[in-house]
């Protein structure tokens, strides 16, 4: 193919050459080989597996290693992006779950922030020192306060509880084992939806709660320390 250079825009330039390099593809391998390409490129992206529902077995399985636990420990980083704000909030911080029913969420870089969870009670504990400041609630009054809502969300979330996750989520799961949870009554829930995906050890090691509010939260956490319930034993306290 020859190119015409007298009186050629760039834009005709760039156009000719994408022409020629089609026309020596087809010449150097064939035309066969060409539309055998494109027809393996559009059959991949029709048939790219869809989100498959996760069943309870499967996701009990899924969930094995926080199965009948005692206590969670587990250290994480957190980036959270404002709607409003494009800047990323980066912190740290630790998690400490004790079943049945107490959690506490520690940041503490940049600043300290402690979610307490005990038997539906919470309380916030922000800054320290003279700037130490504390907030309780009653599982009543929580529904009034945006933050406790959406820390209360966050808490049932982080005990990992698969029979509490098949209540309140559909979920599936895509080709590359990652779990996508959907709230069954997206109303009442803080999160608009939920992605996970888990370590080598099957652990969690991502998490990002898309907020209600159109905020985003992203969670890696580290290798967790586990403890397992004894069935002779009742929980730790």
């Amino acid at each position: 193919m020859k190119l015409k250079l007298r009186n050629a825009t760039p834009a005709l330039l760039v156009a000719q050459l994408k022409a020629s390099s089609i026309s020596l593809l087809v010449a150097s391998f064939g035309g066969p080989f060409l539309v055998l390409s494109v027809s393996l490129f559009l059959a991949t992206a029709a048939f790219a597996a869809p989100p498959q529902p996760v069943a309870e077995a499967e996701l009990q399985a899924l969930f094995a290693k926080y199965a009948d636990l005692d206590r969670l420990s587990v250290d994480f980083t957190q980036t959270k992006t404002l709607k409003d704000i494009p800047t990323k909030l980066k912190s740290s911080g630790h998690l400490d779950v004790q079943a049945p029913d107490a959690l506490t969420w520690t940041l503490l870089k940049p600043s300290f922030l402690e979610f307490e969870l005990v038997k539906g009670d919470a309380q916030i504990t922000s800054g320290t020192g003279t700037d130490r400041t504390v907030q309780k609630f009653t599982k009543a009054q929580m529904a009034s306060s945006a933050q406790a809502k959406s820390l209360e969300g966050l808490a049932s979330w982080l005990k990992f509880d698969a029979g509490y996750l098949l209540k309140e989520y559909k979920i599936s799961k895509d080709e590359s084992g990652a779990l996508e949870f959907a709230p069954k009554s997206p109303e009442t829930s803080p999160f608009a939806k939920i992605h996970l995906e888990f370590s080598k050890t099957q652990t969690v090691k991502h998490l990002t709660l898309s907020e209600t509010s159109g905020d985003v939260i992203e969670l890696e956490f580290q290798t967790p320390k586990i403890q397992k319930r004894s069935p002779q034993k009742p929980h730790s306290k």
